[in-house]
Formats: structure tokens, C-alpha cells, sequence
């Protein structure tokens, strides 16, 4: 099955004119090895391959991918965010990778970044609440942040996302000039967090 592209602009790239609702911004928790299947393949699942999760999203939300493993399940820790894309389709699709397991999917068009540690960035994080047990709230998956959070992470990963009037979504060509995000001072934190697998 084909997935489905965005009935409003056809895809990201393209320059036509694009007006929705706001954007949102999200975490999408995956080993780094599932990452770069998506980034290879333009997609994402999610909570293991259900559905739920992914009609949350809309074509223009943002997310970001941390990864607490290297691959699933047993994969040495690596505690960093890999990857951020940007949606480009209005449903989630599903696919047969085995007989017993057929995943949904969204389409994502991945932009530019570096990984890094997700450490450095602990104690400027407003999602992140309780510092001793900061790898609970990854547990959940795919999960809505802010957009200051999201902000956060993408200029400390040198991505550049088109900036948003008001958190409002592309009102304009979806290919406008990206515009880089300035830098946000970092505190490191001492010792580690408490956070089992994540």
C-alpha cells in the first residue's frame, strides 16, 4: 500500500501555498537502529507499530527522535536525540513487514541534524520535571512537547525549522527559507540520572 500524501500541499517541497492549524511539536521515542530505517525509508511508526498515537498527528508537526538504545530491545544505552522530521501526510498508513505484523506508519520529510547527548540539555527542558527520574516521561513514547522545548533541542542539534508567527502552521509556501535558531546556554548536570532503560 502506498502511503498517503498531504491532501493540502502535495508535499513539503513543492512551493505550494499551505494553510493549516498550528503546529505541534512532539518526542517520538525509538532505538537509534528504527530511526534510521525511517530516515531511510521517509517514515515513522511508533508504540510499536500502533495506530493511536500517530492520528494525533498533523501534516507540518514537528518531532524529534531520542534514542535510549543503539537498537531494540538490548542494545547498549546511548541516551541521545537522533533525528527530527517534519510530517507530510494526513493519516497514518499501514504496511506488512511479516504475516503477524503490520505496522501503521506516518510519512516524514527528516531534516538535517546532529545527534547529541541529551545530558547537557536535562536542566533546560520544561517537559523534563522530576531531574532524578528523568527517563520516566520517554517511557510514554510518542508524547506532545513545547515548542520552546522543541526549539531547544533543534538548535542544540543545528537543525533549522521555519519559525513560527504565534505557533501558527505554514500560512505560505511549505519550501520557505529555513531560518537557524540561536543557541541557548546549557548547564551539565554531575553524576547520572536515574533512568533505567532510557
Amino acid at each position: 500500500m502506498l502511503p498517503p500524501r498531504c491532501r493540502a500541499c502535495k508535499q513539503l517541497s513543492g512551493g505550494t501555498s499551505h494553510r493549516a492549524l498550528s503546529v505541534r511539536y512532539w518526542i517520538n521515542t525509538i532505538s537509534r537502529d528504527h530511526v534510521k530505517a525511517g530516515m531511510e525509508g521517509g517514515f515513522t511508526q511508533a508504540n510499536h507499530g500502533r495506530a493511536s498515537g500517530l492520528r494525533r498527528l498533523h501534516a507540518g508537526d514537528l518531532i524529534a527522535f531520542y534514542s535510549p538504545r543503539v537498537s531494540y530491545p538490548d542494545g547498549a544505552f546511548l541516551q541521545r536525540f537522533t533525528a527530527i522530521g517534519q510530517v507530510v501526510d494526513d493519516e497514518p498508513y499501514q504496511v506488512e513487514m511479516t504475516p503477524s505484523f503490520h505496522p501503521w506508519r506516518r510519512r516524514l520529510r527528516f531534516l538535517p541534524a546532529e545527534e547529541i547527548a541529551i545530558e547537557p540539555l536535562l536542566d533546560t527542558l520544561e517537559f523534563i520535571t522530576d531531574r532524578r527520574r528523568w527517563g520516566f516521561v520517554f517511557r510514554r513514547g510518542l508524547f506532545e512537547i513545547g515548542a520552546q522545548d522543541f526549539r531547544r533541542i533543534a538548535a542544540a542539534m543545528g537543525a533549522q525549522i521555519e519559525p513560527d508567527s504565534s505557533e501558527q502552521r505554514h500560512d505560505g509556501p511549505m519550501n520557505a527559507e529555513p531560518v537557524r535558531l540561536p543557541s541557548r546556554p546549557k548547564r551539565r548536570r554531575r553524576g547520572s540520572a536515574e533512568a533505567g532503560s532510557v
